[in-house]
């Protein structure tokens, strides 16, 4: 599991339902609601939501196998995710609508599911985001057939049809000429896309902005373009959006040594940002080996302007720890968080533990969603005050394991109007994967 987007994608660069005791999850005994009232929002203490699905959890087959990796609540309630469906021998685009009651949407797409494909190989969906339209960007990468992965992204119609007005026929592709893979799109209040992600050989930082047609917009970077190269090998896995408009990428660098952090801010024209770190570039280790390795996988940013980061972090036995760092707005590890600025969590017992999905609570709390690793992977959630200790009023002692099947993990995770959690990913069940959900409150 570690470095799921390098093993997923195979670019060249190799980096480095029974409970488990003393844990929560949906088999834990039920618990009364602290909320007070319906009406309430919930401080959400984990508690598995049993109105949600089957004892709080859904899990769809679509295809042979199937996982998620992004997660959206659209303004109506309705879960939305994407992520990706594949036979063995080719992979598409797919998407699935549930009611906030955890079933599918039957007037979305094809009994609540869509599939597409764009080229004739491999597609893999990474992101999704909801214009105020209720049309729905979708993005992640396309085999092109030449060796190498173009950026793709695809708009939808609020029913799951393809809107034909984006793009080609509801498609965009953009090559360069080497590996490109988009991590992540961001709606912008004009309506222009952001689409962030990197680029292999060279392996650098990738941003694009495309209009609201999708047309790459040639008044940002170079046509549209901008790549970013600290070291050898660089790769942008998230990127957040500042209340300024500044644009704020995070990822890992590498120069033949360890993988460090690297967060990156543009100014809203795409500009390196000189107020941030050293040139618009901070890069830092958090790890706790004699040569430790990091990684990010996802960013958020706080109303006071902080940028959380949350990953992986390795021990001098290669062990990977669940990380969670955070930075000043200019660019520098808060040393009022954890210890020196992070904070890194492992499960007794779980030789890896590794977050995938951050969000930020409306109290400052962040959670953070990914997996650990007690025999089998299990869902793993948890939760950490504003100094970085974790939250022993969540879960057991600031963490929630969920066994399913024979693995699982949770990739993303969003919060509904209410406060409730919804974490989602795959779980494997006879041998395949399928889309699975969970809802705590």
């Amino acid at each position: 599991m570690k470095h799921r987007i390098i093993n997923k994608f195979g670019l060249g660069i190799i980096l480095g339902a029974a409970l488990m005791a003393g844990y929560g999850g949906v088999c834990s005994p039920s618990s009364s609601d602290n909320s007070g009232s319906s009406a309430s929002v919930y401080e959400a203490t984990g508690i598995s939501d049993t109105d949600f699905g089957v004892l709080g959890v859904v899990t769809t087959t679509i295809g042979t196998n199937s996982d998620i990796d992004a997660t959206v609540i659209q303004s109506d309630g309705k879960i939305l995710v994407a992520g990706s469906t594949t036979n063995g021998s080719d992979s598409d685009f797919a998407l699935a609508r549930y009611t906030s009651a955890g079933v599918l949407d039957t007037t979305f797409g094809t009994g609540g599911v869509v599939t597409t494909s764009i080229g004739t190989s491999y597609d893999y969906c990474e992101t999704v985001a909801v214009q105020t339209n209720g049309k729905i960007i979708v993005g992640g990468m396309t085999y092109n057939g030449s060796s190498y992965n173009d950026v793709a992204l695809i708009r939808y119609n609020a029913n799951g049809a393809i809107d034909t007005s984006f793009g080609t026929n509801g498609v965009v592709t953009h090559t360069l000429g080497i590996e490109t893979v988009c991590k992540k799109v961001i709606i912008l209040p004009n309506g222009n896309i952001l689409a962030g992600g990197f680029t292999n050989n060279p392996a650098a930082f990738l941003l694009e902005r495309y209009t609201s047609g999708g047309v790459l917009d040639t008044t940002f970077g170079n046509g549209g373009v901008i790549t970013n190269s600290m070291n050898p090998v660089n790769l942008g896995y998230c990127m957040a959006l500042q209340a300024d408009g500044k644009i704020v990428q995070a990822g890992v660098t590498y120069n033949f040594g360890p993988f460090y952090l690297a967060v990156v801010r543009y100014t809203p024209a795409g500009v390196l940002d000189n107020t941030f770190g050293t040139g618009g570039v901070v890069t830092s280790t958090v790890g706790i080996g004699a040569t430790p390795d990091d990684e990010v996988e996802s960013c958020v940013i706080q109303p006071d302007g902080k940028i959380v980061v949350a990953g992986a972090s390795t021990n001098s036995s290669s062990d990977y720890y669940g990380m969670v760092a955070r930075y000043t707005s200019d660019g520098v590890l808060d040393t009022t968080f954890g210890i020196g600025g992070a904070i890194t969590t492992t499960i007794p017992a779980s030789t890896d533990t590794e977050y995938y999905g951050v969000k930020l609570q409306s109290n400052g709390k962040i959670l953070v969603a990914g997996y650990a690793n007690p025999g089998n992977s299990e869902f793993m959630l948890a939760r950490y005050n504003t100094n970085g200790t974790l939250d022993t009023t969540f879960g057991t002692n600031g963490i929630i394991l969920e066994p399913m099947g024979t693995g699982a993990a949770a990739f993303d995770l969003a919060l509904q109007s209410d406060g409730k959690i919804v974490a989602v990913g795959n779980s494997t069940y006879s041998g395949n994967d399928k889309f699975t959900l969970v809802r705590y409150k």
